[in-house]
């Protein structure tokens, strides 16, 4: 036998065994408390978790809420952070999609909710103290999920006061993404705080030399202000006052535990699988209550939202 057939056949036969053992663990029969077992189950929940925030959008975040329950996501919470937090810097104008996502999910489990802030506030340490624009990204996460009130406000503010610290560009584009987005709702917590944020502003505008698109920037967030912050905004969940938020800081935030990201043995799978499964549960059964806070009907938002692109096509297509 030549040297590639016998590579094609060590390759065959390496493919029949992962459709094997895909197969048993479909059927059931691989014991669960093998290594085997525990590393294809992995490799399948990264899989899927990867898929669905691919295919996430404003109106299937329902149906993708109801999958990621089915799986195991505390056991692929590291790579929920991972991928999502991947997503938005691939595609920020979707930062309000996946904050929705995350605040629904927090709900449910708040140390996805608590990893993924963290995540983000290392992202923007590391990128701000590098002086990389890239921060810009996880400032805007941060702050769609200020408005979910998965973060707390104060992150903002300390975020704002860069400004005070050194104006630079990228600490004027962090204050006027923190104001653009939960402007606001700051402004109606602290006032007195974003007075001053504002005449700082003001003050860069008319005595500092600042880059023209700059300029038009702040000119735009003084004109927001000055109209009440009366911006059309999509909301694609209401209000959560039941919403459960971590109050994590700039300073005392530290780098998380990377190694959730990967494979790791379970020598209890069988036991943590069982004890997930019965904490989704009892989440549903407590979201059907009727005196329940949590109420919200995703499958009509859902079909809302449907039949409104569906008319903004048809109006589109008559002008």
């Amino acid at each position: 036998m030549s040297d590639i057939e016998s590579k094609m056949k060590c390759n065959y036969d390496n493919l029949l065994l992962s459709n094997m053992k895909h197969k048993s663990i479909e059927e059931g029969l691989m014991d669960k408390s093998s290594d085997v077992y525990q590393r294809i189950a992995w490799y399948k929940l990264k899989t899927t978790i990867y898929v669905l925030i691919n295919k996430v959008n404003a109106v299937n975040i329902g149906t993708v809420r109801k999958e990621l329950l089915k799986l195991n996501i505390l056991r692929g919470k590291g790579i929920f952070c991972q991928f999502i937090t991947q997503a938005q810097i691939a595609s920020i104008k979707d930062t309000h999609v996946y904050a929705t996502l995350v605040a629904v999910i927090n709900y449910v489990f708040p140390i996805i909710g608590e990893l993924l802030l963290t995540k983000c506030i290392m992202q923007f340490k590391i990128a701000y103290d590098n002086k990389n624009s890239q921060c810009l990204a996880s400032v805007i996460f941060i702050a769609h999920l200020i408005n979910h009130s998965v973060a707390d406000e104060m992150l903002a503010i300390e975020l704002l006061t860069l400004l005070d610290e050194s104006s630079t560009e990228i600490t004027i584009e962090i204050a006027i993404v923190i104001l653009e987005i939960c402007g606001k709702k700051l402004n109606e917590i602290y006032g007195k705080k974003m007075n001053g944020v504002f005449d700082k502003l003001n003050y860069i505008l008319y005595n500092e030399n600042i880059d023209e698109r700059i300029q038009n920037r702040i000119k735009l967030i003084l004109q927001l202000k000055n109209n009440g912050f009366k911006v059309k905004q999509i909301d694609l969940v209401p209000a959560a006052d039941y919403q459960i938020t971590h109050y994590l800081t700039l300073e005392a935030t530290t780098d998380p535990k990377n190694i959730i990201d990967y494979y790791h043995y379970d020598s209890e799978y069988e036991l943590h699988e069982k004890e997930y499964k019965l904490a989704v549960k009892k989440t549903e059964e407590s979201e059907s209550e009727d005196d329940c806070d949590y109420k919200f009907d995703f499958n009509s938002h859902e079909n809302y939202l449907s039949k409104k692109k569906r008319n903004n096509i048809r109006s589109r297509g008559k002008t």
